[in-house]
């Protein structure tokens, strides 16, 4: 789910301020964690949820996976 949009869901973490809360969770920037968690999906694991992002998701990204992570780090 992504607060203020159309984006809702009931599977994974609530994304609204993952820009803000990535960089909360280890000692890498948002950026970098955003980008890690979509190419190795079991990296790191978000608090109260188990492994459920798909892998090969930065693959099916293809170009549109920089924009997809500007996205999500903008989300503070």
């Amino acid at each position: 789910t992504v607060g203020g949009t159309n984006a809702a869901g009931n599977i994974g973490p609530e994304l609204t301020h993952i820009g803000t809360v990535a960089s909360t969770r280890t000692d890498l920037s948002a950026e970098d964690y955003i980008r890690q968690s979509i190419r190795e999906p079991g990296a790191f694991i978000a608090p109260d949820f188990g492994n459920l992002m798909p892998s090969g998701l930065a693959d099916a990204l293809s170009g549109d996976f920089d924009a997809v992570v500007t996205y999500l780090v903008g989300l503070e």
